[in-house]
């Protein structure tokens, strides 16, 4: 069957625009893009097909030439579906609208813009986005041929299989008694939600109980077999040499493993901030050693108590725009509760890029507001929050749904590159002083889901300083709503605070010689 252009009459002026491209440099050899024409045709196989791995591989103009060459030529429906709507506007309708004018224009192809279908002579194709697991329920009574997840690494495990569970064959197809075996498409980069789900079937051959190995199938598409678009675009992948180390990886050779852990993805370049960086950043012209976060950033503390397990603790700033920095971590184990809570304190006066500044408050689950005999403190009846009261910070309880915490945080490392991954179009909200942060980037990249529900992170995972982060991020923009039970009086700048108020002075009296010291240089 010929997988390049539609049977039928297309109008013997009209050129079919979708034609799978061949291999790049051995015309007797399949490419990754005709083999997808093969394994999506009627009779093949396969149920589940995967098409991707690196970047580059043609796996948006592939889903069009089958979707819209299969549908030309079979009454079948098919529908194809990204995670938000800006990016299949963008991916896909409005290049098919550019690519199928002259078919619409001789109104041998009609589109539906309020359904967003395309009408062809004998089936259909419909584009969708689901962006959250609420969405899927859109889906339910959609019998569809064909799904089709383009970017399926933005969906997880249980996102897709809840929308899949309507792939069946067509009242289109059963009503004209077209013979098609239903099936679903996965187009993908390495990376991101769904990650997981796309390594197991289709990198490493591991099924759950009712998925059967010989229904799965992978085509690995490479930059190089795209001749179309290194035609157009030689200097593509040179952009693609350009990316930090992690990236370039993933989407060059489709090697799985560049992103480790695969419940976050952490990389330097996008997520680490030198103190350097930051000043330049924020007080342009200031010298590194004059340097202290503005006073109207908001400071705020987390802790993740314990004694036997590590005892994890982050301090943060967050700007007037959200824009939040882990300025450090901390995490011990084997000490008492009450040199944590010292070792905490001291590390909140010794921070130069505060001043020695408290935090406006400090975070932690219930944990720490109970008593424990294991506290290692006379009388065995003292919380965390007596240990933090006594230092004079207040200590806030924060209770969450862990599901709900853990996509704060992926939401919050998220980020996008433009069209031409040339330069982030989202930043991530949350970065971390580089150097300071190192126990806390180790967990996340370490950090994989749970074999008993992908939203969570596995049980025995050593995630101390992602469940403080995780605290933090809950309480970013205002304090929990539960009060500390020790009342703490408000912390007065002009009252004496002993050594942190002689610090603060130290602070501005070294500032003070600094600019004395430039104004001199300045004059001579």
């Amino acid at each position: 069957m010929n997988f390049n252009y539609p049977t039928g009459n297309t109008g013997s002026e009209l050129t079919w625009p979708y034609r799978l491209q061949p291999h790049p440099t051995d015309p007797s050899k399949l490419s990754s893009q005709q083999i997808l024409g093969k394994a999506m045709a009627p009779n093949a196989p396969w149920r589940r097909v995967g098409f991707g791995g690196p970047k580059g591989g043609g796996k948006s103009y592939g889903t069009r030439a089958v979707s819209f060459g299969l549908t030309y030529r079979l009454p079948i429906v098919i529908v194809i579906i990204r995670s938000r709507l800006t990016t299949l506007k963008r991916n896909h309708i409005i290049p098919a609208k550019n690519e199928l004018k002259p078919f619409l224009d001789r109104d041998i192809i009609h589109y539906n813009e309020k359904d967003k279908i395309f009408y062809m002579p004998k089936g259909m194709v419909m584009f969708m986005h689901c962006s959250r697991p609420a969405d899927v329920e859109q889906f339910d009574g959609i019998g569809a041929d064909v799904y089709i997840f383009e970017e399926a690494g933005h969906f997880t495990r249980e996102m897709m299989k809840g929308i899949y569970k309507n792939n069946r064959s067509s009242d289109l197809a059963i009503a004209n008694k077209v013979s098609y075996i239903p099936r679903v498409l996965f187009t993908f980069n390495w990376g991101g939600r769904g990650h997981e789900a796309l390594r197991d079937w289709f990198w490493d051959g591991i099924y759950s109980e009712h998925e059967r190995a010989k229904d799965y199938f992978f085509i690995f598409a490479p930059l190089d077999q795209n001749t179309a678009l290194l035609e157009r675009d030689p200097y593509y992948k040179q952009t693609l040499l350009e990316l930090p180390k992690q990236l370039r990886e993933a989407y060059l050779t489709g090697d799985p493993d560049a992103f480790v852990g695969t419940m976050f993805t952490v990389i330097d370049e996008i997520h680490q901030i030198s103190i350097a960086d930051l000043l330049e950043k924020y007080n342009p012209g200031k010298q590194i050693e004059q340097y202290t976060i503005p006073y109207h950033w908001r400071l705020i503390a987390s802790l993740d108590a314990g004694v036997g397990a590590p005892c994890a603790f982050g301090l943060y700033a967050v700007t007037p725009e959200g824009r939040k920095y882990k300025l450090f971590s901390y995490k011990q184990k084997g000490l008492k509760a009450p040199q944590h809570v010292q070792n905490i304190c001291d590390m909140i006066e010794a921070c130069k890029i505060t001043g020695g500044r408290r935090p406006d408050f400090i975070v932690s689950d219930s944990w720490a507001f109970q008593k424990h005999n294991n506290m290692d403190v006379a009388g065995g009846d003292i919380t965390w929050e007596d240990l933090f009261a006594k230092n004079g910070y207040p200590l806030y309880q924060v209770k969450y749904n862990r599901i709900t915490a853990i996509m704060g945080l992926q939401t919050a490392l998220h980020f996008e590159f433009n069209d031409e991954n040339t330069a982030l179009e989202v930043e991530p909200q949350l970065m971390f002083v580089e150097g300071k942060n190192d126990s806390t980037i180790k967990e996340l990249r370490a950090a994989k889901h749970s074999e008993h529900n992908p939203e969570l992170i596995e049980e025995d995972a050593d995630d101390h300083n992602i469940d403080e982060t995780k605290n933090f991020l809950l309480c970013a923009l205002d304090p929990p709503n539960y009060v500390p039970l020790k009342k703490i009086p408000k912390h007065d700048p002009k009252e004496d605070y002993g050594s942190y108020r002689n610090k603060l002075k130290e602070i501005q009296s070294e500032n003070e010689e600094s600019f004395e010291g430039i104004i001199t240089g300045g004059l001579q």
